[in-house]
């Protein structure tokens, strides 16, 4: 009983994290999404930003349609 209850501690830990960290890449991207096209481009080609190279080609994929 103690080592089911010590596991399950562990996984409410672990989603717990993985929730937090959701939701805060999900900000980035909001906050990101209000920068025009070369403040992308630079965050993203240069600095390796995630959200920024997601974002840009959300932007990229639509303009070309």
């Amino acid at each position: 009983m103690k080592n089911f209850l010590i596991t399950f501690a562990i996984l409410a830990i672990v989603i717990s994290f993985y929730k937090y960290q959701k939701i805060k890449e999900e900000a980035k991207i909001e906050a990101i999404k209000k920068l025009s096209d070369e403040e992308l481009e630079d965050l993203c080609l240069n600095k390796y930003n995630k959200a920024a190279c997601t974002v840009r080609g959300t932007r990229f994929i639509k303009g070309n349609k």
